[in-house]
């Protein structure tokens, strides 16, 4: 009875370890973050159908209305000439896209006062400050 456990224990953590993966895979969150000057110059999120396929519904549904309206969030930033697009590009330059969201994570564990700030807040002004301040502490060591 243990063996079949464990055996069973085994096979699911095998199965979310794929999926998280493919996951990953999709958003490559090795992708580093730089400044852009023309078209040339842009990386794409990869596309989404392997990642979804496979995928319950309403899993489908929440990945495609997240990238949509992360994307709609920059989109709006970006119509509205504000500069926060390209300047979160120059101050977060060099970043992976793996070490934006583990920064993002800690902040909103560590900070309940943020909970309910929007992302788009979160990552056009608090990041890069946070990367400043520990540029500087890392300057000084």
């Amino acid at each position: 009875m243990k063996n079949k456990f464990f055996i069973i224990s085994i096979l699911i953590g095998s199965v979310f370890i794929f999926a998280s993966l493919t996951f990953l895979y999709a958003f490559n969150k090795s992708r580093t973050i730089k400044p852009v000057s023309s078209l040339k110059d842009v990386m794409l999120t990869r596309p989404l159908g392997d990642v979804v396929k496979g995928e319950n519904p309403v899993t489908q549904r929440f990945i495609y209305l997240a990238y949509i309206a992360g994307f709609l969030d920059a989109a709006q930033l970006e119509g509205a000439k504000t500069g926060t697009t390209s300047s979160f590009l120059k101050h977060c330059e060099g970043m992976t896209v793996a070490e934006i969201s583990n920064k993002m994570a800690e902040l909103y564990q560590e900070n309940s006062q943020w909970k309910n700030e929007k992302p788009a807040y979160i990552l056009i002004s608090i990041i890069p400050q946070l990367r400043k301040i520990k540029s500087s502490v890392d300057k000084e060591k």
